[in-house]
């Protein structure tokens, strides 16, 4: 099955860049020899890209499709006020809180999260964090924009790229574009605990040699890419590419699903470092490359608390059940193409059954 070259990241509006990983592709199953590092721009700063090919038409209203599911369409208010392009470059930037600030002047404070579809191509994913008051998963509490208590991220999407190269013929949308929705809402709570647990890989992300499911290769977690386990003395790759995503249970805990108790250990596969392999020794060994393994070690869950504290609130506290808002972003006098609408909408129509299942049944998501 084709899949598309993809660049997922996340954001935070308190810092100002964005950091980009391992692309979910089997051809080309990560960025090489090292991951690329985008512009270090403030959010709000991007590109120029063929917006002649569409028609100018202003579009406010939200697209209904059925009863309580909208889609809503944001146009900037003035030309580069919320996209603006990077110099040089083949995308665009978004500017996350001037969004925020214009959507939230329209609409009710009633969502937790927005997937957000610019109708420019953007330099990646990302998952931007707006408000977060959770304790014990690796990272501080953020409190970015007053014109909303309820919504705890925004997620951008570079799905036009996909939708606009492929004209005239249909998008793909295969399990991997579905999963990047799971993976960038999953940011809002992971996966922060790398650098104080010390483990490897970057600021977000699961490591390669890292086995979230005690040797089983059924599964992967949509925040890893791919998951060497120890399987009957042999050291085995499980492909995310290929394999069905769920989160597992340290993720469920991290996210406030399941208590503490419920995790099961997890073990780290510790590898030989190779010499000027900045990248191999940052994220481990691709499942098509050779790995010299020297041991496996057992994480316990309480060996995390113990590096991140407890997490609060706690699995009675936590929010299990939450409100996603689907939002086209239109530069200003551009018009949205009614088959990118109909693109969006399966993201749409996807996601609740999705998140549900990754979640084993724990969380819902409505609109």
């Amino acid at each position: 099955m084709k899949k598309t070259p993809l660049i997922l990241c996340m954001i935070f509006l308190s810092a100002v860049g964005c950091q980009s990983v391992p692309q979910l592709l089997p051809e080309n199953k990560i960025i090489t020899p090292t991951p690329t590092v985008l512009d270090q721009t403030p959010i709000g700063q991007p590109t120029t890209l063929e917006q002649s090919k569409l028609a100018p038409i202003v579009e406010t209203k939200p697209i209904a499709d059925k009863p309580n599911t909208e889609i809503y369409v944001l146009e900037e208010q003035t030309t580069n006020d919320i996209l603006t392009p990077v110099q040089g470059k083949d995308y665009w930037n978004v500017d996350v809180n001037k969004f925020v600030n214009q959507f939230y002047r329209s609409h009710d404070d009633k969502y937790d999260f927005l997937m957000v579809f610019p109708l420019d191509m953007l330099p990646a994913y990302t998952s931007n964090v707006i408000n977060r008051e959770v304790k014990g998963i690796g990272i501080d509490s953020v409190f970015s924009n007053n014109a909303t208590k309820n919504l705890k991220a925004v997620v951008l999407s570079d799905s036009y790229r996909i939708w606009y190269g492929t004209k005239p013929n249909p998008p793909n949308f295969d399990d991997n574009l579905r999963t990047i929705s799971l993976h960038e809402i999953g940011h809002y709570w992971l996966d922060y605990i790398n650098k104080p647990m010390g483990w490897n890989g970057d600021f977000g992300h699961y490591p390669y040699n890292l086995d979230l499911f005690s040797g089983d290769s059924s599964f992967v977690d949509p925040m890893a890419y791919y998951q060497w386990i120890d399987s009957n003395d042999q050291y085995k790759c499980v492909n995310g590419n290929l394999t069905s995503h769920k989160f597992s249970k340290l993720s469920l805990y991290l996210m406030g699903f399941i208590p503490a108790e419920s995790v099961p250990p997890i073990y780290l596969q510790q590898l030989k470092d190779k010499p000027n392999d900045d990248y191999y020794n940052t994220w481990g060994p691709n499942c098509d490359q050779p790995a010299d393994f020297l041991s496996t070690n057992t994480i316990t869950i309480q060996d995390v608390v113990k590096k991140v504290g407890d997490r609060v609130p706690t699995v009675s506290d936590s929010q299990k059940n939450f409100k996603v808002g689907f939002v086209i972003l239109a530069p200003k006098g551009q018009s949205v193409p009614p088959n990118f609408i109909e693109y969006v909408k399966k993201y749409q129509s996807a996601l609740p059954g999705d998140w549900n299942q990754a979640t084993e049944g724990l969380s819902t998501i409505s609109y």
